[in-house]
């Protein structure tokens, strides 16, 4: 299943259960234009729709990647003339949709990952990248910051102390230092790349697709409140599970020897 979009491509493939958005600007080292944010929103919410339709497959997963070999994405198009006015800002969506969609959100990142890019990786679930790609926030040597919540979240990751360095400094750094840094969970060569992604959306997705989506909110949630209160929400999601009928296919699964048919439900 496939859209028509200008600045990226879209598809889903029912089979896998895979959703796949890919920046198309390679030329640009697709930069995050006016039209492709547009179009970036668009793609993420027509996922939601799709797996909220009762007709059709649950989406498991969403991979987003950039096209061509160069770059995930180097951030804003300093030449599409966006101007935001001094003290007046909103976050925007496409940094926002990744955390608040149910399902697993992978950033698979190939490149340049600058700026307003490395805050969209950083807004997805997981990060895996090539051993060649950069990775960093440019922003101090225009004279400005991350605004949408790339310190934050490079903060979450990989401490304050770090993120500061990285912010103040601008500087860059390859995939390997950043899986040190804990901000990029896995780093492979080019040449396994798309294997190693297949077999890693297979185990993230082999437990049961509610308690899936349960850890995604669970733990994102978590992130925002006191230690009790998480414990409280995370108890309260666990014994919510225990009500479906996958919970009922996987003890018997189990205690049975065999392999859960997952239904969703």
């Amino acid at each position: 299943m496939t859209d028509g979009y200008t600045d990226l491509r879209w598809r889903f493939d029912d089979a896998d259960r895979i959703g796949r958005i890919t920046l198309d600007r390679p030329d640009s080292l697709n930069a995050l234009s006016p039209g492709l944010r547009e179009e970036l929103v668009d793609g993420f919410e027509r996922f939601r729709e799709l797996d909220a339709d009762p007709g059709r497959p649950r989406v498991d997963a969403i991979v987003l990647d950039g096209a061509g070999d160069r770059a995930f994405s180097v951030g804003a198009d300093v030449n599409a003339g966006e101007r935001t006015p001094p003290g007046v800002k909103r976050i925007r969506p496409e940094y926002t949709l990744p955390a608040e969609l149910p399902m697993p959100v992978v950033a698979a990142i190939d490149g340049y990952c600058l700026g307003g890019g490395l805050e969209l990786a950083l807004a997805c679930d997981f990060r895996v990248a090539t051993p060649d790609s950069e990775l960093g926030f440019p922003e101090s040597r225009l004279g400005i910051l991350p605004a949408n919540g790339g310190l934050q979240r490079l903060a979450a990751h990989a401490g304050p102390s770090r993120a500061k360095e990285l912010a103040m400094s601008g500087a860059r750094v390859d995939a390997g230092t950043a899986a040190a840094d804990g901000f990029v969970d896995h780093v492979r060569d080019a040449d396994a790349f798309d294997g190693f992604l297949d077999d890693f959306l297979g185990r993230i997705g082999a437990g049961a697709p509610l308690a899936v989506r349960a850890a995604k909110d669970v733990v994102n949630e978590g992130l925002g409140t006191d230690l009790e209160t998480a414990i409280a929400y995370e108890h309260r999601a666990s014994r919510a599970l225990r009500g479906t009928r996958d919970y009922e296919e996987g003890t018997s699964a189990f205690g049975t020897d065999r392999e859960p048919e997952w239904q969703g439900r």
